[in-house]
Formats: structure tokens, sequence, C-alpha cells
């Protein structure tokens, strides 16, 4: 505890509980002073190294306290950087923490580009979906979910169900954010759909990619690139000054890499996710 005012902060926690599914895992957000962060290729010094070190320790401690068995945490690093190597990933090891999760992260530009596709695309504005549509969308929420890429990381299951739908637009609603899907559906029923964000008080250029589900049948035909190109021309109507939409995918997610690539996609880094059983 900081008790002197004239104290500088050296570095402090962030730690997240999950409180719907993982409730046994914590979330855990290391943040040092600019001071004690080594430069690119560089190690810690001595300093900033003990600073580290304390706060995870630290970690463990209220982690154990709150009866989290798992601690998780992400590093941000050059797209071109080796998942699991540099000075922060040595740091994270010798911690105890394992690597579970790779990733990439880029932009789209929101560009408007004529696509061509046989479907009835209907658009959802902040989670607002009409009942007809309801059911679909949980079916291809509950798709992506069970789809989506974990590596080592423990994650439990998520049930998706009109009560979570119904819950997961409340969120919405009371942190501001803002959401556009995109849903395709053909004879057959629903093909696909494709969501982005906006989170309250961020940068009006940018929204976030949020879930790309694809209907089983239909994978292999080209139906991610096309809804995502919907999406785009389509954003501009709701987020007039978006130019771009940050998105990530795991390294071995070569499905979606390629849709990316397709659309414009300009890597600038990536992400690994570690794993700490207590």
């Amino acid at each position: 505890m900081v008790t002197d005012p004239d104290s500088e902060v050296a570095g402090f926690l962030l730690l997240g509980m999950p409180l719907t599914e993982d409730r046994d895992v914590l979330d855990v957000e290391v943040i040092l002073d600019a001071g004690h962060l080594p430069l690119p290729g560089a190690a810690f010094e001595p300093e900033g190294r003990a600073i580290i070190d304390e706060l995870l320790a630290e970690a463990d401690t209220i982690g154990a306290r709150l009866g989290r068995t798992t601690l998780q945490t992400w590093l941000l690093h050059p797209a071109d950087e080796e998942p699991g190597t540099g000075e922060f990933a040595a740091v994270l090891r010798s911690a105890g923490y394992r690597l579970g999760l790779t990733e990439i992260q880029g932009h789209l530009p929101v560009i408007p580009r004529p696509v061509d596709h046989p479907w009835e695309i209907s658009v959802i504005v902040d989670l607002d979906v009409p009942d007809h549509l309801t059911d679909d969308v949980i079916g291809l929420y509950q798709l992506g979910s069970d789809d989506m890429p974990r590596g080592g990381l423990q994650e439990s299951d998520i049930t998706w169900n009109r009560q979570r739908l119904t819950d997961a637009a409340a969120r919405l609603r009371d942190t501001g954010r803002r959401s556009l899907i995109v849903l395709a559906h053909d004879d057959s029923g629903p093909v696909g759909l494709t969501e982005v964000r906006m989170h309250q008080g961020s940068d009006e250029t940018v929204l976030e990619q949020d879930l790309t589900a694809v209907a089983t049948p239909a994978r292999g035909r080209g139906v991610a690139t096309a809804l995502k190109q919907e999406l785009l021309n389509r954003a501009g109507a709701f987020f007039p000054a978006a130019a771009r939409v940050y998105t990530s995918c795991a390294v071995d997610n070569h499905a979606m890499i390629a849709v990316n690539e397709a659309l414009g996609w300009t890597r600038f880094s990536g992400g690994s996710g570690w794993e700490k059983r207590l």
C-alpha cells in the first residue's frame, strides 16, 4: 500500500473475475511504469524485474484467496516476433505460466466494394433482434462459440439461449457500446452472420470485429469473405466516421486469415495467451 503521497507508482495489477463462465479463472494484467519497461530486444533492469516478479506473486496470492485456481494473462508483441519468445515471455515462464494460444491482430479498411451473392440480408443494430430472427442468431452465436479457437487455455463452454441474448443486449446498452450484425439467409435457412462493435468513448474511426460464424453446410464457399464485405459496405450508414475494423484470429485459423487477407488486412501486432494453474 502506498502511504507517502510523494511516492511514485512503479506498477500495478489489474485483475478481472469472470462471473458467468470460467469462475475459477482470474484474469491478470500487469502494468509497469514506462521507466521500468525494457526497450525492444533488451532485458529488464534488475529493479523492473523485481517489480514485475512481485506483482505476479501478488496475483498468485489474490487468486488463491479468492478461490481462483487458474490465472490467465495476455501479451502483445510485434507481428514478426515468434510467439513465446522475448523478455516478457521469459518472465512469465519463470513465474510458472505456459503459452496457451497465439493470435495475429490487424485491421481491415472500411471500403465499399461490389459483392455478389444470392442471400437475403438482415441488418441488426445494437442486438435489437426481431423475434423471427432470434433463434437463427442464437444458433449462429452458439456455433461460433463452439468453434472459437482456445489453444491450451482453459475456457468453459458457452450456452446461448434467449435469456443470454437478452442479457447481452442489456449489457450493450448499459456500457454504451454499439453493435452491427449482418445476417444472411437462403432458402434452407441461416447461412451466417458477422458482427462489429464500437466502444463508448473510443475513436469513432475504429470498429472492432466480433463474431463471424458460417453455418456448417455453407462452409468452403467464400461465405465469410462475402459476408464481411457486405458488412463493410453497410457500416458507413451506421458509423459514418468508420475507416477501419480491428480484428484478430488464431495463428492456425488459416481459413479466417485468408478471408481477412482477401479484404485487405494489414497486420500490426501479435498476441499470446498464457495460463498458470495454482
